[in-house]
């Protein structure tokens, strides 16, 4: 019996691995839950935490690992390290990737995936984008969605005034 447990763990392996796969092509978090036949109360810290976290973790130590022991590249380690990073933050996506990289308080993952899908329907970027666009974005949460707004408004400042492009 001893035997069966990391067995039953091998054949989750594949299970893990298509999860994981919707996580770094940005599927909204419910959509996978819905999709991957998991409950949104007691598996959502395995989609959301356990699961990048540990691939994270394995792919950073395997990317770290002598070149003697695993036989890859540079370019091969590099794009591991780049796998890592899509895992913990949630997205391959270029720009959910730099959205999620304004570490704004109110840009969580499912917020950068709706506003990114957003920006390329509406052929929009940061800086034209109004407080009614995120209100009609996220009318459920109105409240967010102007602190959303109010948080955009300050890094696009700071970036006009150092002039960097925003997105």
């Amino acid at each position: 019996e001893a035997l069966a447990e990391p067995a039953e763990r091998m054949g989750l392996c594949a299970r893990y691995a298509t999860i994981l796969w919707y996580w770094v092509s940005s599927l909204p978090t419910e959509q996978i839950l819905t999709t991957c036949g998991l409950d949104a109360c007691s598996d959502a810290a395995l989609l959301e935490e356990t699961l990048p976290n540990d691939a994270y973790w394995i792919l950073t130590s395997m990317a770290n690992l002598p070149e003697e022991s695993t036989q890859a590249s540079e370019e091969q380690r590099r794009h591991i390290l780049e796998l890592a990073s899509y895992c913990k933050i949630g997205s391959s996506d270029p720009l959910i990737v730099e959205l999620l990289s304004l570490g704004l308080k109110h840009m969580g993952r499912n917020t950068a995936i709706r506003l990114a899908t957003f920006l390329r329907e509406q052929s929009k970027d940061l800086q034209n984008l109004t407080q009614q666009d995120l209100v009609d974005l996220f009318p459920q949460s109105k409240g967010c969605a102007m602190l959303l707004h109010s948080e955009l408004q300050r890094v696009s400042e700071r970036h006009k005034r150092t002039s960097d492009k925003l997105i």
